[in-house]
């Protein structure tokens, strides 16, 4: 999709579609809307997190590459189940 749109699209679009889909949770009355939103949401987030990750593998050097991109993956890899950590489920006995 980068490769297509170019990069700096590619992540405006993400990041447009993070809104958009804020903005319909935000508004929504229904918990179909608010899920549907979330969905929007979550390909934007997705499609940045690549984009942003292509992004370091192209500005860091060959050398140390890996390095970086382990270090940009251990700031997002802790929030990765977040979505678990309320759920009531967690705390049935």
């Amino acid at each position: 999709m980068s490769d297509f749109l170019g990069r700096r699209y590619a992540a405006l679009l993400g990041a447009g579609l993070v809104v958009i889909g804020m903005i319909v949770v935000g508004t929504a009355h229904r918990i179909n809307v608010a899920i549907g939103g979330m969905s929007v949401s979550g390909v934007g987030a997705g499609l940045a997190e690549l984009v942003g990750t292509a992004g370091i593998a192209e500005l860091a050097p060959v050398q140390s590459r890996g390095k970086y991109i382990a270090i940009a993956y251990s700031f997002i890899f802790p929030f990765a189940a977040a979505s678990g950590y309320g759920s009531p489920s967690l705390f049935a006995y």
